[in-house]
């Protein structure tokens, strides 16, 4: 489910993002920027048209991946590292080193994304300890 999470972006396939995602009205996905927080599948299909309209060339690379299954077998956590390399307006834009985490969860025989999170690590620490 998380591989074809990258699928369905680097083909900009909406038919598969769009089946791997719960409907719920309150999924929560944050993406890397300071605006990007949907709530509910809408908002979030909205903005993902938007990126797959906009990007030309996606391809992501995973690493250090790590995903656990709870005991019951209905829920799962991820996550991994992810390098992003994309044409935006024309321009080639790498992105290394994103973090991202998410929940799925087991309805219906079928896993889904239930919760998301991008975060792009910035060097140094924000408060020393």
């Amino acid at each position: 489910m998380v591989d074809q999470f990258v699928q369905a972006t680097e083909n900009e396939n909406m038919e598969l993002f769009s089946t791997i995602m719960a409907r719920d009205d309150d999924m929560v996905i944050f993406g890397t920027d300071v605006n990007e927080r949907w709530i509910g599948w809408k908002p979030l299909k909205e903005a993902v048209e938007k990126q797959f309209a906009s990007f030309e060339k996606a391809k992501m690379t995973c690493k250090d991946q790590v995903i656990k299954v709870h005991h019951s077998g209905q829920v799962a956590w991820f996550s991994e590292i992810l390098d992003f390399d994309v044409v935006a307006q024309g321009q080639p834009v790498r992105i290394e080193g994103t973090r991202m985490t998410g929940v799925l969860e087991k309805r219906n025989g079928s896993w889904l994304f239930v919760q998301g999170h991008y975060s792009v690590p910035v060097a140094g620490q924000a408060a020393k300890y």
